[in-house]
């Protein structure tokens, strides 16, 4: 029976395989589980916070594009999860600093427990000191911790004494009752037969026992460490329950067998999950012990080979990871200097260009007094020369031969753009029919065209139109808003990409 149980517990153990398929916060969340079923995040309950809210963050970030099938293209998540896996690092280190520098402590509190629960539960009359001494101590114990993962060792050091002097007080006080239910509990086992039907361990019970009243005699003398407080009233409880089985087998003839067929039928499972072959075709078919338990070795023994393997395939995968990831950011940082230094080129070529055209649009300007033109700048980078200096007598295109300098100067500037294509517009005000101040309009820009062509500018590069009174500048109510309106704008037009 003792090998079977072994079997039951090995195979047990065997079914809990961590998958390969898993994700990295499947992972990490059964880590953090293991931590709290272990009863070791009461140790670093800051710690444990800060799990609780990486947590969070991770589960959010796996609702965004498929997360647990594309973990590694979601930063949040990979970011949560780093996070996850470092403070669950440190909960274990703190845990198991505290548990190292306070062993006493802890087990002195497990006696705590053991006297605050055997004392109350059969007892109707309770204590109040009990309680008060054993809640003392419970608060005591939290500071500590608190103050352990905190870094505050002096108050760490003061809680500790404190929650030890309430334990030992709450065990104190307790003490005489639970040697009184200790005396019960065995006078019960007694009675259930316990020292003929099970008598090793109502000897233990009776042992445990004597230990306890003799510690509590002597106990102001201190000659007698002091016992495990529960193990009497344990020991004696399950000498009962033992007696009380036996004394029902006894009774019961076909027990012994019944004990022998269902010890070879769970002998028999073992061995089907176990793929062990034996001949069914028997009655009494059946596999030793030491078969199964080498079969169940043997499966150790391969659980543990695939758990390395699982866990070289997982370091492989996390190193694969960073690499990808370091070449990734590598490749960002490439993209991003390379887009820095187009964006610097652009920027420089740019501000040279503006410095190129200012100083030109500059030298535009000093060709001409002041009031003989207006040079407008358009955002598309064409630009306007409007010759207000020229004017023509009313109903001619003819150009009087005083503007023959001035146009000479508009010949000047146009030669600073002569990559550009110019444009000359005639403008009208709205004095007269439509229809005839359009062609007076292209008949004077085409007058100013000739003059430049005339002079040696490039006739291919050049044009005239006419938009008579459809683009005033100024209302035509007024004298002068007319006289603004009859204009002709030179247009040298945007560069060409």
């Amino acid at each position: 029976m003792r090998i079977l149980s072994k079997a039951f517990i090995a195979i047990s153990l065997l079914l809990y395989t961590p998958v390969l398929w898993a994700t990295s916060l499947d992972e990490v969340n059964r880590q953090v589980q293991q931590f709290i079923a272990g009863k070791q995040a009461r140790f670093a309950p800051e710690a444990m916070k800060k799990i609780t809210a990486y947590q969070g963050a991770a589960m959010l970030a796996t609702e965004q594009e498929s997360a647990f099938e594309h973990a590694e293209a979601n930063p949040q998540l990979q970011a949560a999860i780093t996070k996850i896996k470092e403070v669950l690092q440190e909960a274990r280190n703190t845990a198991q600093i505290f548990q190292s520098e306070h062993a006493d402590l802890l087990a002195l509190e497990r006696q705590a427990d053991k006297a605050y629960a055997y004392h109350h539960a059969p007892r109707i009359m309770a204590q109040p000191d009990v309680e008060h001494w054993y809640q003392q101590g419970k608060q005591a114990m939290k500071t500590a911790i608190q103050a352990s993962e905190q870094g505050q060792l002096n108050l760490a050091a003061q809680a500790g004494k404190k929650a030890e002097q309430a334990f030992l007080r709450c065990i104190d006080l307790a003490l005489p009752g639970i040697l009184e239910q200790s005396e019960y509990a065995l006078d019960q086992a007694a009675d259930a037969g316990a020292k003929r039907y099970a008598p090793r361990t109502w000897e233990k019970a009776k042992q445990a026992f004597t230990t306890l009243q003799t510690y509590l005699e002597s106990k102001a003398e201190k000659k007698h460490p002091r016992p495990d407080i529960g193990l009497a009233m344990e020991w004696a409880v399950y000498a009962q329950k033992i007696a009380i089985h036996a004394k029902y087998l006894r009774r019961d003839y076909g027990s012994y067998e019944k004990l022998l067929l269902d010890a070879r039928q769970t002998r028999l499972q073992y061995a089907d999950a176990l793929g062990i072959t034996y001949d069914k075709s028997k009655v009494d078919a059946d596999v030793d012990a030491d078969v199964i338990l080498q079969a169940i070795q043997q499966l150790q023994t391969e659980n543990h080979q695939y758990k390395q393997q699982a866990k070289a395939l997982h370091a492989k995968f996390e190193e694969d990871l960073a690499a990808a990831l370091r070449q990734q950011r590598e490749q960002d940082q490439k993209t991003f200097m390379e887009r820095m230094r187009q964006i610097k080129s652009a920027y420089a070529s740019r501000l040279e260009q503006e410095t190129f055209e200012r100083k030109r649009q500059n030298k535009l300007r000093e060709l001409f007094r002041k009031g003989e033109v207006e040079v407008i700048t358009n955002l598309d980078g064409s630009l306007i020369i409007r010759a207000k200096a020229l004017h023509f007598e009313p109903n001619s295109s003819k150009v009087d031969s005083r503007y023959y300098d001035f146009l000479a100067r508009i010949k000047q500037a146009l030669m600073l753009y002569p990559d550009r294509h110019i444009t000359i517009e005639g403008h009208t005000d709205s004095t007269g029919e439509a229809k005839a101040n359009r062609k007076l309009s292209l008949a004077r820009a085409k007058a100013v065209q000739n003059f430049l062509v005339a002079s040696g500018l490039s006739g291919q590069r050049i044009k005239a139109v006419g938009y008579g009174e459809a683009k005033p500048i100024a209302s035509n109510m007024y004298k002068k808003g007319r006289a603004m309106n009859r204009r002709i704008d030179i247009v040298i037009e945007a560069p060409h990409d």
